[in-house]
C-alpha cells in the first residue's frame, strides 16, 4: 500500500516534465533487466505466484517451456487446489509424485489438456500452436468471456498452411483476443517452442483482458495536468472491492501497459520501463473488467519532481508574499514571476486547513499517516488555475498560482525557466 504521511502542513510540488514514481519491487532474476518486452510479465507472474525462477537468481527467460511446466502455471494462475490431484495415473509418463502430477491431472480432469494417447509428453517442449489451444480451453473451463476465433488465418500468416487442423480454431481465437501474435509481420511459427518470457507475456495479457476487476478506485494522488517522474519506474495504485482479489487492473500510458492485481482490496501496477522527459501531454488510461469503467487523466507530462514540506515558511503564499513586497515597495523582487502555463509548472497540494476542523487523530497538528490523499479539494493545478477574484475559502486554499507556497512556486519557476 502506498501511504502518504500529512503532519501540520505537506505540499507537494511538480514541475513541468512531470511526476511521481514508485520504485517496484526489485526482482532477484540477474538476467530479467529492467524494461524488457518480458520484464513487466515476469514481474506480475513471479510477485502473483504464478512462475518462479528455475533458481533463486535466474528465471531463464529465453529457455522453452515443457507441458508440464504450462499446465502448472494455469493451476496457479487459476488458484486451483490440487492438492486432492496427483495420486491417479491418468497418463503413462505421469507418474504420481512427481512436481507437476498434480497440476496434470488437475488440468486433464477439466479438459484443459489431453495426451497422445496415453502419453502426456511432459517433458516435451509446448509449441505456439499447443499454447493457443491450451489457453483456449482454459478459457473456456474458467468461462471467460472472449472473442470468437474470428482470424482469417489465411490472411494473417503466410505459414497458416502449417498450423495443425486440429490447432486451427485455438490459434484463431488466441490471435482474435490478443494472446498471441505472430513471430514476424507475416508468419505464427506453430511448431516453434515458447520460450518462458513468451509464456509469462500471455499470461499477463490473459490476465488483464479476461481477469479484470469489476470495481476499482485510483489514488488521489493521480490527476488531470499532473507531472511523472522522468527516468523512474512509475506506478499507479488504488483499491477494489475484497471481492475482486485476484482480479486484474490495467494501466496505459504512452504506448507502454502495466498491471496491477488485487489483493487484500489493494492493487498497484507498475510499468516495466521509465520514460523520458516530455512536454508533450499524454493520457493515463486505468480499466479493469471489459464492462466496468474506464479512468482517464489527461494532459499528463513527465519531468522532475519535487515535494516541499514545512510549517509556516512554506505555508507563506505568494499571494501574502506580494502583498508583503508590495508594502515594503519591494515588488520588483519578484517582477518577473508569471502565473500562466508556459513554464509547465505543475502543482499538488495538500494542505492541513482540511483538518483544522477535525478532532481525535485527524485533528489539526497531529500525525496521522493516511492511506489516501485525504482533502477532496487537493487537485493537480496549473499556474493560471488561480483566480485572483476568486473569494478565498478552503477551494481557493488548494488551487495554484498565488495560493501556492512561496518557497515551492519560486523554486520551480526558476528552476522551470532553466530546464522547460
Amino acid at each position: 500500500m502506498k501511504k502518504v504521511l500529512f503532519a501540520v502542513v505537506c505540499m507537494v510540488l511538480m514541475i513541468a516534465m512531470t511526476a511521481v514514481a514508485a520504485s517496484a519491487a526489485e526482482l532477484p532474476f540477474e538476467d530479467v533487466e529492467t524494461g524488457k518486452w518480458y520484464s513487466a510479465a515476469v514481474a506480475l507472474c513471479y510477485e502473483n505466484g504464478y512462475m518462479y525462477g528455475v533458481d533463486s537468481d535466474h528465471f531463464a527467460p529465453n529457455a522453452e517451456t515443457s507441458r508440464a511446466m504450462v499446465v502448472t502455471v494455469l493451476s496457479a494462475l487459476d488458484g486451483a487446489d490440487v492438492s486432492r490431484y496427483g495420486s491417479r495415473q491418468v497418463f503413462r509418463d505421469v507418474p504420481a509424485g512427481k512436481w507437476y502430477s498434480a497440476a496434470v491431472e488437475w488440468a486433464y480432469d477439466n479438459g484443459i489438456v489431453y495426451g497422445y494417447g496415453d502419453d502426456f509428453g511432459p517433458d516435451d517442449m509446448v509449441t505456439r500452436e499447443q499454447l493457443a489451444v491450451i489457453m483456449k480451453a482454459y478459457a473456456d473451463y474458467a468461462s471467460a468471456e472472449s472473442e470468437a476465433g474470428v482470424a482469417d488465418l489465411d490472411a494473417t500468416y503466410e505459414d497458416s498452411g502449417e498450423i495443425s487442423s486440429w490447432a486451427k480454431d485455438g490459434v484463431a481465437w488466441a490471435t482474435s483476443n490478443n494472446l498471441m501474435t505472430g513471430t514476424g509481420e507475416t508468419t505464427f511459427a506453430p511448431v516453434k517452442s515458447v520460450t518462458r518470457a513468451e509464456i509469462a507475456v500471455v499470461i499477463m495479457k490473459y490476465v488483464s483482458y479476461f481477469k479484470g476487476a469489476a470495481t476499482f478506485t485510483v489514488s488521489r494522488a493521480f490527476g488531470d495536468h499532473m507531472t511523472i517522474q522522468r527516468d523512474k519506474q512509475f506506478s499507479v495504485w488504488g483499491w477494489a472491492d475484497e471481492a475482486d482479489n485476484g482480479k486484474s487492473v490495467t494501466v496505459e500510458f504512452n504506448g507502454s501497459t502495466a498491471v496491477g492485481i488485487v489483493k487484500d482490496g489493494e492493487w498497484s501496477a507498475t510499468f516495466a520501463g521509465t520514460f523520458s522527459a516530455s512536454a508533450d501531454p499524454d493520457t493515463i488510461t486505468v480499466k479493469g473488467d471489459k464492462s466496468a469503467k474506464v479512468v482517464k487523466f489527461t494532459a499528463v507530462l513527465v519531468g522532475d519532481v519535487y515535494y516541499v514540506m514545512g510549517q509556516s515558511n512554506v505555508y507563506w503564499s505568494m499571494g501574502l508574499l506580494q502583498s508583503d513586497l508590495e508594502v515594503k515597495h519591494k515588488l520588483k523582487d519578484i517582477k518577473d514571476v508569471t502565473y500562466d502555463n508556459s513554464t509547465n509548472i505543475r502543482l499538488f497540494r495538500n494542505s492541513h486547513v482540511y483538518q483544522v476542523n477535525k478532532t481525535g487523530e485527524d485533528a489539526w497538528g497531529t500525525s496521522k499517516v493516511y492511506e489516501d490523499v485525504d482533502s477532496p479539494y487537493a487537485v493537480w493545478a496549473r499556474p493560471s488555475d488561480f483566480n485572483d477574484a476568486l473569494a478565498y475559502d478552503m477551494n481557493s486554499e488548494f488551487i495554484g498560482g498565488r495560493s501556492f507556497s512561496a518557497i515551492g512556486y519560486l523554486f520551480a519557476f526558476n528552476l522551470s525557466k532553466k530546464t522547460d
